[in-house]
């Protein structure tokens, strides 16, 4: 598989209309071979837990033993994937990621900033 940086945009939208397609119908074809995705998306589905917008309000008076130490800020030049494993390797236990990759409006399409004409 070619890295990301080598697939145009109406690729990249392909692969994820067929990748929804393939958790949809619970399996994909590789190489011949069936794979089940229902176990995996099942656990995944019950793994999800919701918080409504008002219990964010506790999460501001967490008392003091629930807080860790002061954070640390790093700005590095690297994939998700690299973030993760790089926070894994620091020791800093478990780790979550949410990437809001978007193939067709990097960004997410939140914001657009014209950097030709910004300043």
């Amino acid at each position: 598989m070619l890295p990301l940086q080598n697939w145009d945009g109406m690729r990249l939208v392909e692969l994820a209309q067929k990748t929804f397609r393939d958790i949809e119908h619970g399996f994909y074809i590789v190489n011949g071979r069936s794979v089940d995705l229902r176990s995996a998306t099942g656990k995944a589905m019950e793994a999800i837990i919701y918080y409504p917008p008002s219990s964010l309000e506790d999460w501001f008076t967490a008392p003091p033993s629930l807080i860790s130490d002061a954070p640390q800020i790093s700005l590095l030049e690297i994939s998700t994937l690299e973030g993760v494993k790089h926070l894994k390797e620091s020791g800093s236990g478990r780790v979550g990621a949410l990437n809001f990759a978007n193939a067709v409006e990097p960004g997410g399409g939140e914001q657009s900033i014209d950097i030709k004409n910004a300043g």
